[in-house]
């Protein structure tokens, strides 16, 4: 469960901007919008606006380059940079370190993840751990090769030889199996899923399904999901097969070519082939029809939920943290609002899930379904270019409030100023 996270310096964002899911007194859909931990409550939904250019992706890409980070930080040679952008507006800003925050919960257990970096080092870094409430460092990096480590002084004082200035020592820690840090990978990895649009790997993901034998829980989740939305399809088949990434007849070639020349032999991949047909049932003077169509005949729409459906079954199955980058995307608003809404009915969403998503569907400014608290906004200083993120609550709006209207002429900021005295054709 994700339940803060702040940056700085890094694309449109020049000064410390926080996003928190922490929830407010307001009992308005405390049972069915909030997760309990702790003392405190915190949303399982928040829907992030702007216009466009305003910042809301960056959001997205900075959590983005959190998790690339933390993926091939062990894998960068000492000389490689750490591909960070920072504000691009401010020439000052260009060697002032990127700072990126966390605080989450992973299994039952909170912990306080930070590093700041520029292009070419990390220069702080440091985790703490809460146990009965309480921090607990687990270590502190400061001046890039500094280190302050607390009861884990002997398990990790040996693994500082092993870290480059480059490099997280949060991985170069985990690499070297330290058990503690073990848990804030996996959390940054596996439990926080970002996308930007809907062409996911298809093919793989329906592979990784069927090979943990969830393919079938999938299928019927995946059907029920597209009969809610009206999709009209009945049924769809899956069918994967392996090929050579060589055909055959290059490969007999290229293999009397290695042999004449003396030249190692390659080693060939397969590829994953994956062929999904829909299935629509109709009614015609014949009786009932089933008509098979292949997916890339479908509409966008259609596409996109195809690919969304196994992200989505995965993140509500687990209780993962999702976040989208523009979630109205060639999905018609009432579809959007449902997929919404899974994550505050307790029936589908049985594992605390959390959807983060920004979108320009003002559909979902409903009061019926979102807490004040979990409506955010992006605006971006014409003067400066620096983005500003900033919650709906700022604003004190009364609970009857028609916070769709009220954002639409402006009065909470984050829209677009349409200059009309501007001419398109002299």
């Amino acid at each position: 469960m994700l339940l803060q996270f702040s940056v700085k310096n890094f694309l449109s964002f020049k000064d410390k901007q926080v996003f928190t899911t922490l929830a407010n007194s307001d009992k308005t859909h405390a049972k069915d919008n909030l997760i309990s931990f702790g003392s405190k409550k915190y949303s399982k939904i928040n829907v992030i606006y702007g216009a466009n250019a305003s910042g809301k992706t960056n959001l997205c890409k900075a959590l983005q380059f959190i998790k690339w980070f933390v993926i091939n930080s062990n894998n960068l040679l000492e000389n490689i940079g750490t591909t960070v952008l920072p504000f691009a507006f401010d020439e000052r800003m260009a060697n002032t370190p990127s700072s990126f925050e966390l605080l989450f919960v992973k299994n039952d257990i909170k912990y306080a993840y930070s590093f700041s970096c520029t292009r070419f080092e990390v220069v702080e870094e440091r985790l703490d751990i809460y146990e009965k409430g309480q921090p607990k460092l687990v270590f502190n990096r400061t001046n890039t090769a500094n280190f302050e480590f607390n009861s884990y002084e002997k398990s990790l004082r040996p693994i500082v030889d092993k870290n480059t200035k480059n490099k997280l020592f949060l991985c170069t820690a985990s690499n070297w199996n330290f058990e503690v840090t073990k848990p804030v990978v996996d959390f940054i990895i596996n439990d926080l899923l970002i996308i930007f649009d809907y062409s996911t790997d298809l093919p793989m993901l329906i592979k990784r399904l069927k090979d943990a034998n969830d393919y079938d829980e999938y299928k019927a989740f995946c059907l029920k999901l597209l009969s809610i939305g009206d999709f009209s399809i009945s049924d769809f088949d899956v069918k994967i097969t392996e090929i050579e990434s060589i055909p055959p007849e290059l490969g007999a070639f290229m293999q009397a070519f290695i042999a004449k020349n003396d030249m190692p032999v390659p080693q060939t991949q397969k590829l994953i082939k994956t062929e999904l047909t829909t299935f629509h049932t109709f009614n015609n003077e014949n009786g009932e029809s089933k008509c098979p169509m292949n997916l890339a005949f479908e509409s966008l729409g259609t596409q996109a939920m195809f690919n969304f459906a196994p992200v989505l079954y995965d993140i509500l199955k687990n209780g993962r943290v999702l976040i989208v980058d523009e979630i109205d995307k060639s999905l018609h608003p009432l579809i959007v609002r449902y997929i919404v809404s899974l994550f505050a009915d307790s029936s589908s969403n049985k594992h605390g899930a959390q959807l983060i998503c920004n979108t320009h569907d003002t559909n979902l400014l409903d009061l019926d379904l979102l807490r004040r608290d979990e409506i955010w906004f992006t605006e971006r200083d014409p003067q400066t270019g620096s983005t500003s993120l900033y919650p709906l609550t700022d604003y004190s709006p009364r609970k009857g409030e028609n916070i769709e209207n009220g954002y639409l002429v402006g009065r909470y900021g984050a829209i677009p100023f349409i200059n009309k005295t501007v001419k398109l054709w002299e």
